[in-house]
């Protein structure tokens, strides 16, 4: 009996595909936590980002309340002053001074505050109607 041996072309074993696999599964695991940790360092770095301006903005908002609050007392300070000074002036001449609200001498004063504040100087006065 004869044998007749001839090598045909054998696809690669099941250890070859396995070491493969295992290869590629490695390297696609490396990329994609590659990936994740990128993905989660610009995450990170946005919450930080949206943090800091929050606490920007509040810190304004902080500013801005305290500014005015400032503004409105002083702009008291200034009424109350006023209407001492008229009734001093009516005990002073023995004559009746007719005196505004003193609601709106606070209002007046404190945009008089607010023009200053923001332009460095006090408004022009307004000019007579005709």
């Amino acid at each position: 009996m004869r044998v007749i041996t001839a090598e045909p072309a054998q696809p690669p074993s099941l250890q070859v595909l396995a070491a493969l696999s295992a290869v590629i599964a490695a390297g696609v695991s490396g990329v994609a936590i590659v990936l994740n940790n990128i993905l989660e360092r610009r995450s990170r770095t946005k919450e930080a980002t949206l943090e800091r301006e929050a606490r920007h903005y509040e810190a304004v908002r902080e500013r801005s309340a305290n500014r005015k609050q400032l503004l409105m007392q002083e702009a008291a300070k200034l009424s109350d002053w006023r209407m001492e000074t008229y009734k001093r002036m009516s005990e002073l001449s023995q004559r009746p001074v007719e005196l505004t609200d003193p609601i709106i001498g606070l209002e007046t004063y404190y945009k008089l505050l607010t023009h200053l504040w923001k332009h460095g100087n006090l408004p022009d006065d307004p000019k007579p109607q005709r």
